[in-house]
Order: C-alpha cells, then sequence, then structure tokens
C-alpha cells in the first residue's frame, strides 16, 4: 500500500508540474467554443457536440449541460468525431431500413466516410454500389420499424382487436400500417 500511495504522490506532483508548464507557456489562453463544434470533456473524456451556448453554461446535443465549463473540455479531432460517430451508426443503423436524410428508404450495410467540414457521415447501401447521408450537422437519419406480423393465432388476434379498439379514430390508419397486410 505504500508503494502505491508514493505513486499517487509521484503523479500527482507530475500532474501539477504538466500544469503549471502549460499555464506558462499559454497563460490563460481559453479557445472560443462556437454552437455546432465537437468537444470532448476532460472529465469523462467523451465526445459531444455543443448545441447552444449562454454564458458559462453550455448544452450539448445529447441533453446534457455543463456550468463553469471552462478548462473542462477540449476541441475534438476529426478521428475523435468520426470515430464517436461510426460507434453510434454501426450501434444504431447496421441492418436496419433507414429512412435517408435527403431521400429515399434504404437498408446499410457498412460505413463509408466522414466528411470533416460539412459534418456529415456516408454509410453503403446494402446491394448498391452507392451511399446515404445518415448523419450532417447534430441530425441523424430515421429508422423505419419493421413490420408487425398479422395476427395468426386466437391470443394474438385478441391483442390486435384490443389495440383497435383502444386506439382513436384518426390513428386507425397509423396503426394498421404497422402491420404487413
Amino acid at each position: 500500500m505504500e508503494n502505491l500511495k508514493e505513486l499517487k504522490d509521484k503523479l500527482d506532483e507530475a500532474m501539477d508540474d504538466f500544469n503549471k508548464t502549460i499555464n506558462e507557456v499559454f497563460g490563460d489562453y481559453e479557445p472560443e467554443f462556437k454552437v455546432g463544434q465537437w468537444v470532448v470533456t476532460a472529465s469523462c473524456n467523451e465526445v459531444k457536440r455543443i448545441k447552444e451556448i449562454n454564458g458559462d453554461i453550455i448544452k450539448y446535443d445529447d441533453g446534457c449541460t455543463h456550468t463553469s465549463w471552462k478548462g473542462f473540455i477540449r476541441l475534438a479531432t476529426p478521428a475523435k468525431i468520426e470515430s464517436h460517430l461510426k460507434k453510434i451508426c454501426d450501434e444504431k443503423y447496421i441492418g436496419k431500413r433507414v429512412k435517408c436524410l435527403f431521400d429515399g428508404e434504404y437498408i446499410v450495410s457498412s460505413f463509408w466516410i466522414y466528411d470533416v467540414k460539412g459534418d456529415k457521415l456516408w454509410y453503403n447501401i446494402r446491394g448498391a454500389n452507392t451511399c446515404i447521408l445518415l448523419y450532417e450537422e447534430g441530425k441523424f437519419a430515421e429508422i423505419i420499424p419493421d413490420k408487425k406480423k398479422k395476427p395468426e393465432t386466437r391470443e394474438e388476434f385478441e391483442e390486435f382487436m384490443d389495440d383497435w379498439l383502444s386506439d382513436e379514430n384518426e390513428k386507425r390508419n397509423e396503426f394498421l400500417d404497422q402491420y404487413d397486410i
């Protein structure tokens, strides 16, 4: 345990020296942050996109908020942004039918490219030699839910009828559109 305490003390001392050096070199420099920029949070090393800045309060696209953020965030590199978006899109879209941001419905098959300047992420379409826009400046493409199977057993039919009867009249078409009938 003493070795661990010594190691922690040395690490703390090294961090203090590092911070002192940074302050000597850069002084009180704070980068200018703008809405739409990607940053990395120091506390949990998460990549986030700035949605709104109001004085000392920053709001991100994911709904999180930072107060007194100065010194606790830094600009994200293009590689970090691409990696973050690719991870989200791989988990969310691969093999799913989506409504592309600019037109049509497609099934996503694999990552293609991230456009740093335009803050856009493109993916390949299954069975085609083209790609679709899945992400652009904070907006993601919409996933189209799979159609439900029509009821085949008495229990499924009773559940279907319960849902049908409880639904409001104007929502009945929307309800039926869920089924492959």
